[in-house]
């Protein structure tokens, strides 16, 4: 996985979130609202986006995506390194831990709107 949210119905194609301690969230180039044009070199669109993003879903493996980015001229290349879901999630439950903490001691979110 590269761990990324994407919207529904029309919005698929877009970035709703990238998930803490994911390689989308760890690459720090992918925001919410980005839309995906291309995966790889493949032309992206609702029936086939999901498929292309998790290709093999083989830890280690690399995917390219191109992005378009409100304010860019031109697409946006992002390459990312696919990660296991188990690491993902532990990762994922840091970056929780360290919110929950940071909020305690009054400081601002670290990630999320």
């Amino acid at each position: 996985t590269i761990g990324i949210l994407l919207g529904e119905g029309e919005q698929v194609c877009f970035v709703q979130e990238c998930v803490p301690g994911s390689p989308a969230f760890l690459s720090d180039k992918i925001r919410r609202g980005d839309r995906i044009v291309k995966v790889d070199c493949e032309d992206v669109h609702p029936g086939n986006i999901v498929d292309l993003i998790r290709g093999s879903d083989e830890p280690d493996t690399k995917v390219t995506l191109h992005i378009e980015r409100e304010g860019k001229r031109r697409p946006v290349q992002v390459r990312l390194m696919r990660s296991d879901w188990a690491s993902v999630q532990a990762k994922r439950a840091m970056f929780e831990s360290l919110e929950l903490l940071g909020r305690m001691g009054g400081a601002q979110p670290l990630w999320g709107p």
